[in-house]
């Protein structure tokens, strides 16, 4: 695992107000602990559950009694079918991540920095998931032969997948003068990999069993947007003093007005992306359908039922599998977009401390009241003669963000 790591910066002109800043790393990344393991496998372990917790003499289980001895092994020679497997490839390697970037910052006014840079990497050997037996869609490499069972489940545990991610990243920053400072962010990017990764909790993209790719023996056939490839990407925030009360240019005095409208600061935050890609499902395998039309949505929908056809039946190994012409991720959701505002009052406290402060906020979460739309509904069912079936949700949002939220709170600080 050979990880150089090299960098450079070189500030430009006389000025120095320019920097250009430049590197390139190979990084080596941490596999999840909850990988399931060789131990795991007939005769290493034999699943048993006790429900509830109690024996069948009626004793219950706690740590003073212990485990009951368990009855019975599995023979290795006489292996049960309806058993879970695990494959762990005996050539894995440790995935690793190729870093790269260019960037450029400028000072063209003092307190203000303009950033452009060009940021990439290239994820290879990624552990991704595969199903080789012939549960759903898998390869069914095992049927049942010399008098063993068919082996229906084996989790094959492979470091084949690879990932891209390029991206534009603008950035404009004021540092804080004036009782005003602000940050506005901007990205341009592609994110794109074979398998966003084995666990099944963060995707529904229309894979094969066990989340692995829809065709076992196509495995570039997954080439397509990462779960969390987001194209446009803004975020801004700002924080401004405003120029009333002591020490400011306006109201600079002992005032009424002064200790009314004094020591006010306006804050905001904001986000604006591009919506997250979902693929399509049916109720063939859970595979991804057929693409027959333009699958882009209107009139409120997601995306375009009518584009799509049920998944073609595909004999393989002596056994029936559909598989789907329409991309792993294909399409991409609402966009999101949010605005947090909040006033902040500062009050000293002078008959106390010099230093003493109440701060009274008051906070606008979602303050527009936008509703965000989470991805549509996105599984097709497919009658007998391969028609869709619409039960009115179809293609359309499955939840949205809360609305808006308001807080007011005080803190007291030294």
């Amino acid at each position: 695992n050979f990880g150089p790591r090299v960098g450079f910066a070189y500030a430009l002109g006389k000025d120095r107000k320019m920097v250009v800043r430049g590197g390139y790393a190979i990084l080596y990344a941490q596999e999840s602990t909850g990988i399931p393991n060789l131990t795991q496998n007939p005769p290493g372990s034999q699943p048993t559950q006790f429900f509830p917790n109690v024996l069948p003499n009626g004793q219950r289980i706690n740590l003073r009694t212990g485990f009951p001895a368990l009855s019975g092994t599995v023979d290795p020679k006489n292996l049960p079918g309806d058993r879970s497997f695990v494959f762990v490839d005996p050539n894995r390697r440790t995935p690793y991540i190729q870093q790269y970037q260019l960037s450029f910052q400028y000072e063209f006014i003092k307190n203000y920095v303009l950033s452009v840079a060009y940021v990439g990497n290239q994820g290879r050997k990624l552990l991704a998931s595969r199903q080789l037996g012939s549960n759903g869609n898998g390869a069914n490499l095992f049927p049942a032969v010399n008098g063993l069972p068919q082996l229906t489940n084996i989790q094959a545990l492979e470091n084949r997948a690879a990932s891209s991610y390029n991206a534009l990243q603008l950035s404009l920053n004021k540092r804080f003068s004036g009782g005003l400072s602000f940050l506005f962010s901007y990205a341009y990017s592609k994110a794109l990999d074979d398998s966003s990764g084995p666990d099944t909790r963060f995707q529904n993209n229309g894979g094969g069993n066990l989340n692995g790719p829809q065709d076992p023996n196509n495995l570039r056939g997954e080439r397509s947007f990462s779960v969390f490839d987001v194209r446009n990407a803004f975020s801004g925030s700002v924080v401004y003093d405003l120029p009333f009360g002591k020490g400011k240019k306006f109201l600079n005095n002992n005032s009424i007005a002064e200790k009314v409208l004094g020591g006010f600061q306006v804050n905001l935050i904001s986000t604006i992306r591009s919506g997250l890609p979902f693929g399509l499902t049916t109720n063939r395998d859970g595979v991804r359908p057929e693409l027959v039309g333009d699958p882009e949505g209107q009139n409120g929908f997601g995306f375009n039922p009518n584009a799509f056809a049920a998944p073609n039946a595909v004999v393989r190994n002596g056994r029936t599998i559909f598989i789907g012409s329409a991309a792993r991720n294909l399409l991409h959701g609402p966009e999101f977009v949010n605005f947090d505002i909040s006033v902040f009052k500062n009050i000293p406290i002078t008959a106390i401390s010099e230093n003493f402060r109440v701060q009274l906020r008051f906070e606008f979460f979602n303050a527009f009241n936008r509703t965000n739309l989470g991805n549509p509904n996105s599984n097709l069912n497919f009658d007998a003669n391969g028609v869709v079936i619409d039960d009115g949700n179809v293609g359309r949002s499955t939840f949205a963000l809360p609305k808006r939220q308001i807080q007011v709170a005080a803190k007291i600080y030294f």
